[in-house]
C-alpha cells in the first residue's frame, strides 16, 4: 500500500470554540483573507442565507477542530444512500478571483462514506471527478479526520455558492478551505488566524 498523504503534526491547537461562535460564522458571507477562505462546516446550522443545510436533517458531533471542541456535521443514521434530494451543506463566499483549490476536512469510515459531490454556483461536480478521479478514501485514513484536495477551478471575483452533497450517511464534514494558491490548509492552531 502506498502512502501518498502529507503528514503534519500539530504543534498547537486553536482556542476552544462554542457552538454559538460557530453559528455566528454563518451569519455573513465567508470572505477571502490572506489568500484563503476558511469555512467551519457547523456554520451551516445557522440556517441563514449565507450558510444553511438542505435536503435531509443534518446532525452534529464532536470534531478534531479547535482542540477537539469543534463540531462536524453528518447524517446520523448509518447505511443511507442518496440518489436525489441530497443532504446538502451550503456556503456563500466572496473571493478576489482566480484559480482556487477546494479542500475539505472530513472523516469517513468506509469507501462509500467518502463519496460526495460538489456544486459551485450550481454547476454540479460529480463524485468521480473529485480528487483527481482517485477518491478521497484511503485505508490509512479510516476513522481519522483528514484534509483532501477535492477540486480546482477558476472563479470570477465576487460572491459564489459552494454546495456539498452527501451521497451516503456517516461522512463527517468538519472544515472547508479554499485557497488561490498551492497552500496547504492551515493547521488547527493557525486556522483563520486574523480572519475573524
Amino acid at each position: 500500500m502506498a502512502m501518498e498523504d502529507i503528514l503534519v503534526e500539530e504543534k498547537e491547537y486553536a482556542a476552544p470554540v462554542t457552538p454559538e461562535a460557530l453559528l455566528d460564522k454563518g451569519r455573513a458571507p465567508f470572505q477571502e483573507r490572506n489568500g484563503g477562505i476558511c469555512i467551519d462546516a457547523a456554520a451551516a446550522l445557522a440556517q441563514s442565507e449565507y450558510a444553511f443545510t438542505s435536503g435531509h436533517p443534518w446532525d452534529y458531533c464532536s470534531s478534531e477542530s479547535y482542540g477537539r471542541t469543534g463540531l462536524a456535521l453528518y447524517i446520523r443514521k448509518p447505511g443511507l444512500a442518496f440518489t436525489e434530494n441530497y443532504p446538502t451543506l451550503n456556503y456563500r463566499f466572496v473571493c478576489a478571483g482566480g484559480e482556487y483549490r477546494v479542500w475539505i476536512l472530513l472523516k469517513c469510515n468506509e469507501w462509500e462514506d467518502a463519496r460526495f459531490m460538489l456544486a459551485l454556483d450550481d454547476e454540479e461536480l460529480p463524485a468521480e471527478k473529485l480528487c483527481g478521479g482517485r477518491g478521497i478514501w484511503r485505508f490509512c485514513a479510516e476513522q481519522a479526520y483528514r484534509w483532501g484536495p477535492v477540486w480546482k477551478q477558476a472563479l470570477a471575483p465576487g460572491e459564489h455558492m459552494l454546495r456539498i452533497h452527501a451521497l451516503y450517511s456517516a461522512t463527517r464534514f468538519d472544515r472547508i478551505y479554499l485557497t488561490g494558491g498551492e497552500n496547504l490548509p492551515p493547521a488547527d492552531g493557525k486556522w483563520c488566524a486574523g480572519q475573524q
